[in-house]
């Protein structure tokens, strides 16, 4: 299965009297970009082909030891393991051991006890697994995170996951949506043991990281010294090592920027026809759309786990990769097949909308490396869309409620324009000549406050069968869609429950917070609300008879379910995402 060994990439500078002067303007503008996001250190790979165009650190590691990042400073990148993960089931797909098209459940029978809503679990594919299509939860939230704590056993507490998942729901029939999904890939990573007969990390070991050459990468945590590791900066300030997750193969590979320059030069091998990290054939499949004909993808487009993305500052070149965050810990990849070129970049700390504010350093450097590579300057600054009046178009039936990723959101036309409401915030949305919607805050009312998690964040209201929908972007990155909801009559039954919950599992995890229900009289929902590791989410929910509820919605965390259950002392618990859970 191991491909042959893959050529070490060359480190030599590109020719170009001008290469110093390019360099040193990239350099300034990496510089000035970590001083907006607050990032302590950084480290990158550029690459051109086989050929690395720049391999650098910036700031520090560890700041109260001045160790600086260097480009062997091992950083976690997070959900950038999904392309290692799919490599590792790529490479068994052309081993003939794991069939794309076959049902889940041939690799893990024990999914076969979940439960549904009209469709079949037999219906959901190892390809609908890799493209988030699969209408599996997005997460178990239970174990998902130990932080700094990590217990005996936690690298392989994700094979626990089919057994937990006996009973539960799927949310959504597969293919009706982009749903992102850590569990998936979780289950994927089974698929791999299942398959290969070897356990997850020592597969990807042999079989991805042995080949290329990446001898400082691994899914396990505290393999190489510490003093590899750049820790992790809370806010910019407090540091904190790389946090252990269950979910090992959906985000916990760890790896510098000198190992990553040979996965892009890998990538870039087989994307192009030759040999590298997949058979040109596979990767080829891995590069092509998958998603054609799901109307509630808008346009997001994803391959076999890459996606595939339009960059408005480089028109005309299409751009694949992927993001990664575990927070403080974020990370981007991408690679831009036909110009051979590829960028990985690493952060300890990242104000704002983590991955998605790498987008400009990555822009930069694969304008960047076409440079110095002779293939002139492809980057055109993207003129700003001018605001424009509200058209005529967006009617009133745009007004109204909507489940969002962030939580119960309100929309309504006001004074010529559009108002959101979400958070207990009122948001002017600011209408734009291409038909996007950004959003501004005022305080008071009044005075304008710059809001990092703002600052790329734009929406469009699309049409879903006569229904409006919103759609929203970041860094022109799809990042999820609210759906319009009208409020349902709430039962004597479900209002006994409004009140706080505690879990009542006794291992649920680092920074397991607690949980609510609550009344919104505002708007006439019931909420979910959930607090963990410092952030607070409110869902809308919709009961289904008197024992079960959704959160409403479609896409990631939205349409999962909650069971309440009389216990033997009469007492009620809920069920929720792994959680057993009881009113307080």
């Amino acid at each position: 299965l191991a491909s042959c060994a893959a050529p070490a990439a060359v480190r030599t500078a590109a020719p170009g009297d001008d290469r110093a002067a390019v360099i040193a303007d990239f350099d300034q503008y990496v510089e000035d970009e970590m001083k907006r996001m607050r990032a302590p250190g950084l480290s990158l790979s550029i690459v051109s082909g086989d050929r690395v165009v720049l391999e650098k650190g910036y700031g520090y590691a560890d700041r109260k030891a001045g160790r600086p990042v260097t480009p062997d400073t091992i950083f976690n990148v997070g959900s950038i393991s999904k392309l290692f993960t799919n490599a590792a089931i790529m490479k068994l797909v052309q081993a003939g051991k794991v069939d794309l098209d076959a049902p889940i459940t041939t690799y893990i029978p024990e999914l076969s006890m979940m439960r549904t809503r009209g469709a079949s679990i037999a219906d959901i594919t190892v390809r609908n697994m890799l493209t988030h299509h699969s209408g599996m939860p997005s997460d178990m939230g239970r174990n998902f995170f130990f932080g700094e704590t990590r217990p005996v056993g936690y690298r392989t507490v994700y094979r626990d996951l089919p057994a937990e998942l006996a009973g539960t729901y799927v949310a959504t029939a597969q293919g009706t949506i982009f749903s992102y999904s850590n569990l998936s890939y979780s289950l994927l990573g089974i698929v791999v043991e299942r398959t290969s007969g070897m356990d997850f990390a020592r597969y990807v070991d042999e079989q991805v990281f042995g080949p290329l050459g990446m001898t400082s990468s691994s899914f396990l945590l505290g393999v190489m010294p510490a003093d590899r590791y750049a820790k992790g900066y809370k806010n910019g300030k407090s540091p904190v090592n790389i946090p252990a997750i269950r979910d090992v193969p959906a985000g916990q590979l760890s790896s510098s920027a000198r190992d990553m320059s040979r996965f892009l030069s890998a990538a870039l091998r087989s994307a192009r026809g030759g040999e590298g990290l997949l058979e040109p054939d596979t990767m080829r499949q891995v590069l092509t759309r998958q998603n054609v004909g799901v109307p509630l993808d808008f346009d997001f487009r994803i391959g076999l786990t890459w996606w595939l993305m339009d960059v408005p500052e480089l028109p005309g070149v299409v751009v694949v990769g992927h993001g990664g965050d575990l927070p403080p810990y974020h990370a981007l990849l991408l690679i831009v097949p036909e110009r051979n070129v590829g960028v990985e970049i690493n952060v300890n700390n990242a104000q704002g909308m983590g991955s998605m504010e790498l987008e400009g350093i990555a822009v930069q450097a694969i304008r960047t490396a076409i440079r110095l590579s002779g293939g002139g300057n492809p980057y055109r600054a993207p003129a700003a869309s001018p605001v424009v009046p509200l058209p005529a178009d967006v009617d009133r039936s745009v007004d109204g409620w909507y489940s969002s990723p962030a939580g119960l959101m309100r929309v309504r036309r006001a004074g010529g324009g559009l108002k959101v409401t979400l958070r207990g915030h009122t948001l002017d949305a600011l209408c734009h000549a291409d038909g996007s919607f950004s959003l501004r805050y005022r305080l008071a009312g009044f005075i304008p406050v710059a809001i990092p998690s703002l600052r790329t964040m734009t929406f469009r209201i699309e049409k879903v069968g006569g229904e409006p929908w919103i759609a929203f972007s970041a860094a022109n990155v799809p990042v999820g869609c609210a759906q319009k909801i009208v409020p349902v009559p709430v039962s004597p039954v479900w209002t006994g429950r409004v009140g706080r919950y505690r879990i009542l599992n006794p291992d649920s995890g680092h920074g397991a917070g607690g949980f609510a229900i609550r009344f919104d009289r505002a708007s006439g929902f019931l909420t979910l609300e959930r607090r963990e590791m410092g952030s607070r989410v409110s869902l809308p929910i919709r009961p289904s008879g008197d024992a079960e509820f959704v959160t409403w919605g479609m896409g990631r965390n939205m349409n999962e379910t909650g069971v309440f259950a009389a216990g033997p002392d009469g007492s009620e618990t809920l069920s929720f995402s792994g959680f057993r859970l009881r009113k307080k």
